[in-house]
């Protein structure tokens, strides 16, 4: 409040010496008194456009004003109410502007406060025992590519991280009131404001659920075999995963955090849809389908796990969801994913099996203990034909 009022009084003094200085110019008598006020207020008026909103409205209004004045020859005892009134008008326009941006900056302060992740990731524990930097220069160049291209990505595509660190931050008021009462031209914060507040997070939004396979609709025979090409070649698969992460991390839902303790804006890992396989790619990728989606954890216990559940991977949902220990496919693909994979695949005639990593990127690390590189979880999956491949049984000849 004293910082509104603060601006406040000091825009009004601007103003009624304005008004002080327009009110003596038109006091002035001589044969050139019209163009030469005209010409002071365009010069004071220029002179003003540097300072708040409710400066530049009284002035131009009371160029206005005493254009009236000049051209209907009212007299100075017209002119001063006329002008006060004008004076009263603006600041009180930008008064109500000013105060239903602040109701609006409190409101969305109340949908995305400033909070702790601390306790959430109380369980975490060090991802690694090698010296500051060694997990990064362990790594081969493919997969600190892919770390660099995805941390890339989500600062490319996160429209709201800069409104979020400016939420919280005294800024917000100043610019505020520097709009409504104030000297100071914030370009970046208004480009912030201007966008809108972000909606809040849907925390009624469904746990997605994995579609069944269908069943065979013909036997699989050297005429059909074309049909049932799998053409997931490694480029197909690489980018589900990683279409698959990024939804998992999307941009926009990791807020602004500059730690641990102070976070706006944050909300819990969660897929938002069914990762499709092919779903930019060829018709025959088109053919396979994923049937199971879970996330390793590599931080909780002792022990890397794996948890249950029936939906895609929700980190809400999974405080109290049962964990199973990894199977032998998983065990042997998570020590390549330390440092020699990013993805382990294992195919079958119908059925596809993969584990991904999950990797720490400069954003993860805010929060998450660890280095950049680190190896933070999985996804493990499995992948199935629509149409599953069936071989028909040789019929035993008569005897």
């Amino acid at each position: 409040m004293s910082m509104v009022m603060g601006r406040f009084a000091f825009s009004l003094v601007v103003s009624l010496v304005i008004l002080g200085v327009v009110l003596l110019a038109a006091c002035w008598q001589g044969k050139w008194r019209p163009f030469w006020v005209a010409l002071g207020e365009l010069g004071v008026l220029s002179v003003l456009w540097g300072f708040g909103p409710d400066v530049r409205l009284f002035a131009v209004s009371l160029v206005i004003v005493t254009g009236l004045h000049a051209g209907l020859g009212w007299r100075l005892r017209v002119l001063a109410p006329v002008s006060v009134m004008v004076l009263v008008g603006c600041f009180a326009y930008q008064g109500f502007v000013v105060s239903r941006r602040l109701e609006a900056l409190a409101a969305s302060r109340r949908t995305f406060p400033l909070v702790s992740v601390s306790e959430r990731l109380a369980y975490e524990r060090e991802t690694s025992d090698l010296p500051k930097d060694q997990t990064w220069l362990q790594l081969s160049m493919g997969m600190r590519r892919r770390i660099s291209d995805l941390e890339r990505r989500t600062r490319r595509e996160s429209d709201k991280t800069f409104y979020f660190y400016w939420l919280h931050d005294r800024a917000a008021e100043h610019f505020i009131l520097s709009e409504g009462f104030g000297v100071t031209r914030m370009g970046p914060f208004k480009r912030a404001f201007r966008k809108g507040l972000p909606l809040a997070p849907n925390k009624d939004s469904k746990p997605m659920s994995l579609p069944e396979p269908e069943s065979p609709e013909r036997p699989y025979s050297p005429d059909t075999a074309d049909d049932f090409a799998a053409d997931l070649a490694e480029s197909t698969l690489f980018q589900l995963h990683q279409d698959g992460v990024f939804d998992f991390v999307e941009p926009n839902s990791l807020g602004y955090a500059e730690n641990r303790d102070h976070v706006v804006g944050f909300e819990p890992h969660h897929f938002r849809e069914v990762p499709k396989v092919g779903k930019s790619f060829t018709a025959s990728a088109r053919n396979w389908v994923l049937t199971r989606l879970e996330l390793v954890s590599l931080l909780k216990g002792d022990e890397p796990s794996v948890y249950v559940t029936k939906h895609l991977p929700r980190m809400d949902d999974l405080v109290d969801a049962p964990r199973r220990p990894l199977d032998a496919f998983e065990t042997e693909a998570l020590d390549k994913l330390r440092f020699e994979e990013d993805l382990v695949v294992e195919e079958t005639e119908s059925s596809v099996r993969m584990l991904g990593s999950l990797r720490a990127g400069e954003n993860c690390l805010k929060c998450h203990h660890g280095r950049r590189g680190d190896l933070l979880g999985a996804f493990s999956y499995e992948l199935r034909r629509k149409r599953p491949v069936v071989v028909e049984s040789e019929e035993t000849p008569s005897t």
